[in-house]
């Protein structure tokens, strides 16, 4: 279990959650989504974080990477002459067979490249984490700035992914979080707004509660009322 014990920072106020299972995190710009995903990894690092009732702080590096593998909303490579190819090997720390990864996620023509467009550095990034095969794996708005054809593949490879044993997916997307249906936690203004399952976060009086009028459901789909 991944459990964080009263934690409060310059934007998160008295955050206390166990996660032992998928996990979605919404809230609106600015409440600490972001900032969240990144105590929970150790890139903020805090006293207050345990992995299995031992404290992170205090956790082998090499056990740490084992446990936790944070995926960031866009890909930064640094050393420009690296190929796709050589960056996913980075994340094989598990001796895992890449190779059928890049082939089931049909990414073989990008292995060459040093560089790569926004859509296919979104199959790029989930590549690194299923090669990687930690046993958290956050992903930081995967679907942020895709279009519709690769939001709904990336979709599919987190709904349909049963490798990964919790993934913890933060979104503005109510959409995602509704057709994924992990449990979801709802930030606002740094603290705890709701925790708890998909369903009972979709229904009405909730949304009424969270958003007012300005979420509409209309054909299935959720909307921003204008």
């Amino acid at each position: 279990m991944l459990h964080l014990q009263n934690y409060s920072n310059f934007i998160l106020q008295n955050i206390t959650l166990d996660i032992s299972s998928h996990l979605i995190v919404l809230g609106d710009n600015g409440a600490g989504k972001s900032t969240l995903g990144r105590v929970l990894c150790g890139l903020i690092k805090s006293e207050k974080l345990f992995i299995d009732s031992q404290s992170y702080a205090l956790t082998p590096y090499k056990e740490r990477a084992r446990c936790i593998n944070y995926i960031p909303a866009k890909l930064d490579i640094y050393d420009k002459h690296i190929t796709m190819r050589e960056y996913l090997e980075l994340s094989n720390i598990r001796g895992m067979d890449s190779e059928s990864i890049i082939r089931d996620l049909k990414i073989d023509h990008l292995m060459a490249k040093t560089h790569t467009s926004l859509g296919e550095a979104s199959l790029i990034l989930m590549a690194s984490a299923l090669i990687h095969g930690a046993k958290y794996t956050i992903f930081d708005e995967p679907t942020a700035n895709l279009d519709p054809k690769r939001t709904i593949q990336i979709f599919k490879l987190l709904k349909e992914d049963t490798t990964l044993k919790n993934k913890i997916i933060i979104t503005h997307d109510l959409n995602l979080a509704h057709r994924l249906g992990y449990d979801i936690l709802y930030l606002q203004e740094g603290k705890i707004l709701f925790q708890d399952t998909c369903e009972a976060f979709f229904e009405s009086d909730n949304l009424k509660t969270i958003f007012g009028d300005a979420i509409i459901k209309q054909e299935g789909f959720y909307r921003v009322n204008i």
